[in-house]
């Protein structure tokens, strides 16, 4: 009988167990679950009028930097040239000196345009043994294609044999069956050895001019020929002589 009861009372504890442990384990009356977290939204991607205007702003500086870059060049090139002048200069009078001279031969060299009004001289180069002893451009000197006779040098030099160098760049211009030419640019090169003897003054004109006649293509008309004129400086007596026209290379 005492064991009987003893069964009943272990099963009511057991009992009152298990109904704890899942009152427990549920939620409390009156309350709601809370809700899940939400995901953070994600990144927009950027709007294309936003990249558009990105890429302008890009563009405008890059266009900026290279027209200061090319301002930069022309002005180191303009200083080249002048230093290239001071040591022709330098040259020619450490080269008097040498020889112990200074009444060595004097030099002039002018440059002659005889073009007719179909060509419009745009620039002008003039080299002495491959130094640059100037460099004209219509930009800078907008009376250029009107001057008809300029000179270059007229100083002393060292004797013996120099070379001259001249470019003339010239715009077509053209007029009634002629107009095509407005498209052309023309680039005439002019080559000449010279000698320079003591007791001489030697004058050396290139000139620009057309060649041939009527029948010669426009296209085929431009060049430059060399003359050559000595003085003797020692007496009056003047001594001529005429170069043959240079060759066009």
């Amino acid at each position: 009988m005492h064991l009987t009861r003893l069964s009943v009372a272990l099963a009511v504890v057991v009992t009152s167990a298990t109904a704890y442990a899942q009152e427990g384990a549920a939620p409390a009356s009156g309350e709601s679950a809370s809700p899940a977290p939400q995901a953070a939204p994600a990144a927009t991607a950027p709007r294309p009028a936003a990249r558009q205007a990105s890429a302008k702003e890009l563009l405008t500086v890059e266009e900026g930097y290279n027209v200061r870059l090319k301002d930069l060049e022309e002005k180191v090139n303009d200083l080249k040239e002048k230093v290239f002048r001071s040591k022709a200069r330098l040259s020619q009078l450490a080269s008097t000196v040498i020889v112990g001279s200074i009444t060595g031969p004097k030099v002039q060299i002018m440059v002659n345009n005889e073009m007719g009004g179909s060509f419009i001289l745009q620039q002008l180069k003039v080299t002495m043994d491959g130094t640059p002893i100037l460099t004209k451009t219509i930009e800078d000197d907008p009376s250029l294609p009107e001057k008809n006779e300029l000179e270059v040098l007229n100083e002393r030099v060292a004797p013996g044999n120099h070379t001259l160098e001249v470019v003339a760049i010239y715009q077509g211009n053209g007029r009634g069956l002629f107009s095509y030419m407005d498209g052309y640019r023309f680039t005439v090169p002019g080559k000449y050895v010279f000698s320079a003897q003591e007791g001489q003054q030697t004058v050396v004109k290139a000139v620009a001019y057309e060649k041939g006649g009527i029948t010669t293509p426009l296209t085929e008309r431009p060049t430059i020929r060399f003359e050559v004129n000595r003085k003797a400086v020692s007496r009056t007596k003047e001594v001529s002589s005429k170069a043959p026209e240079g060759d066009k290379k």
